[in-house]
């Protein structure tokens, strides 16, 4: 919810509202295609006399249905949008969204907002408002992700694991208990986390979900199977055993990096192959056995390098990044800070815990 703009909503819904379900209800199709079951359009009026604007409707997907629940309210000073997604129950779905638009209460005075992501998506026709039909495929892409296309299918190929611990957490996220892999599974796989210093369990997440697997038995060694994930544009890895990263060489997609790993790690040569790499964070460990950086050099596209390496005794490498704003950096007692300092690039420089802009 938010303060309604100078230009709204609300006059669509409520003085063109057979007009707006026609819209709804073609965005629905187009968005969702087959998947979508039926879906049907009501209004119900409030205690303060005021309309909420409501649509229900169910997808589905193999043998998986889901539920939804929509609300728009529109008050003097705001925008309200309520969704609701249930695989469950479509009486709880509406039950909770409809009790929640009813609940709510005038906002304070009126300002400008700024439009969703992704606005334009799918040919939305409401600008201000977000597409509740992309969020529904979204929720059934992560369930169950849609079957690989023919053209895909022709390429596929299932999954020969190298490292036991990485088949262990990607059969947790993927909900692959037995059965193979296959290369296709990981597709959606644009984004990937797993850290393992927390004591009894690893935590785990792929996309904008999370888990907690226990550590017994996990015991991830090698990050060889890395290279199947070929649509992954971010990646946080914290585990203190690794020190071979050269499997990562291969990330040509990666624009972000988390790494916490052993402390014996030698080279940084692996981010050879990340020409697209933006931010690089690797600041909960020291690495004292590396001594070259050069391998910075040509890296345009770095903005933020968070990163502890104290036997490094030259960092004017990072004074030639033009898109690099921030740099933390802790590194020789000795090293001539006047190169990164004179970078104005660099808006956010530290060294050595000394905040110098």
């Amino acid at each position: 919810m938010d303060v309604r703009p100078s230009v709204t909503e609300g006059s669509l819904f409520e003085a063109q509202w057979e007009n707006s379900k026609k819209d709804l209800e073609s965005t629905a199709r187009k968005t969702l295609g087959n998947e979508l079951d039926n879906i049907r359009f009501y209004t119900q009026e409030n205690e303060g006399g005021d309309m909420v604007y409501a649509m229900e409707y169910s997808c589905r997907r193999e043998d998986q249905k889901w539920y939804v629940t929509v609300c728009y309210r529109f008050g003097e000073n705001y925008i309200g949008e309520f969704i609701g997604v249930n695989p469950y129950s479509a009486m709880d779905c509406r039950e909770v969204t409809m009790d929640a638009a009813r609940s709510l209460r005038e906002l304070g005075k009126s300002g400008k907002r700024d439009l969703p992501e992704g606005t334009d998506k799918d040919g939305w026709p409401f600008p201000y408002l977000h597409n509740p039909f992309a969020i529904t495929a979204y929720y059934m892409d992560e369930e169950v992700p849609p079957e690989p296309s023919a053209q895909r299918k022709a390429s596929d190929y299932e999954i020969k694991w190298k490292d036991r611990g990485m088949e262990t957490i990607m059969r947790s996220l993927l909900g692959k208990e037995d059965g193979p892999v296959m290369s296709s599974d990981l597709d959606r796989c644009e984004s990937l986390y797993i850290v393992g210093w927390l004591g009894d369990f690893y935590r785990i997440g792929m996309g904008n979900s999370t888990m907690e697997i226990p550590a017994d038995g996990v015991n991830l060694r090698s990050l060889e199977d890395i290279k199947e994930f070929r649509n992954l544009t971010s990646l946080t890895v914290q585990v203190r055993t690794l020190t071979d990263l050269s499997p990562l060489a291969s990330m040509e997609k990666l624009t972000y990096l988390n790494l916490l790993v052993s402390p014996k790690l030698s080279t940084l040569d692996w981010l050879q192959g990340m020409p697209q790499l933006e931010e690089l964070m690797m600041w909960g460990e020291s690495y004292p056995e590396i001594r070259d950086i050069k391998v910075f050099e040509g890296m345009d596209s770095l903005t933020s390098v968070m990163i502890i390496l104290p036997s490094v005794k030259d960092i004017s490498v990072f004074a030639g990044l033009p898109n690099l704003e921030t740099l933390w950096i802790n590194c020789h007692k000795n090293v001539d800070i006047t190169p990164v300092k004179e970078a104005g690039q660099i808006k956010s420089l530290m060294v050595n815990t000394e905040e110098i802009r």
